[in-house]
């Protein structure tokens, strides 16, 4: 299959498409059915944001005009790959550690907070280059 800059672009939009999507889900199993394991999503996430990595940097390459929403869509991929990475793979253990010895908490917190703050600074890159539109007028 060749990957044309307008098929890419639609790949792009289909898995920004999921990851919106995924959101939600995630937040409404949280609040509703917190003693479900939600890995899953978390795993389907990761996989959703490595493809989106590969794609807008294959995007941002082959373009002409709109480098810098590429170059966002890229990066903050890159950044939510290691966020859900971080999630899935410390949030448990460093949890568990904290239930057994209180004094770990500020190290539990220390995790989850730099695993938001990963996701908070992929979600500015998201918005940068609206941002950079609305500068130019």
């Amino acid at each position: 299959m060749e990957f044309t800059q307008s098929r890419t672009v639609k790949i792009i939009a289909i898995l920004l498409l999921l990851a919106a999507i995924s959101q939600p889900i995630y937040t409404a199993l949280y609040l509703g059915a917190p003693e479900i394991d939600r890995k899953l999503i978390w795993g389907i996430e990761g996989l959703i944001f490595v493809v989106l990595a590969a794609f807008s940097g294959s995007a941002l390459v082959m373009a002409k005009r709109y480098t810098l929403g590429f170059s966002a869509i890229a990066f903050s991929a890159a950044l939510n790959v290691i966020q859900v990475g971080v999630g899935v793979t410390q949030f448990d253990p460093f949890r568990e550690a904290a239930t057994a010895n209180p004094e770990l908490g500020g190290v539990a917190y220390s995790v989850v907070a730099f695993s938001f703050f990963g996701y908070n600074a992929a979600k500015i890159l998201w918005a940068s280059p609206r941002l950079s539109l609305a500068w130019r007028r």
